[in-house]
């Protein structure tokens, strides 16, 4: 379970981060990041 925000998963670089980190919103990102859970 995700302590903080979203869990985000990047296909192209096939990495994952808590969206909090970037500050960013996964949904939201312009480079089409997934949800990831």
């Amino acid at each position: 379970m995700a302590p903080f925000g979203q869990f985000c998963y990047d296909p192209v670089t096939n990495s994952k981060w808590y969206e909090i980190e970037l500050q960013i919103n996964c949904s939201m990102d312009l480079r089409f990041h997934t949800p990831y859970t």
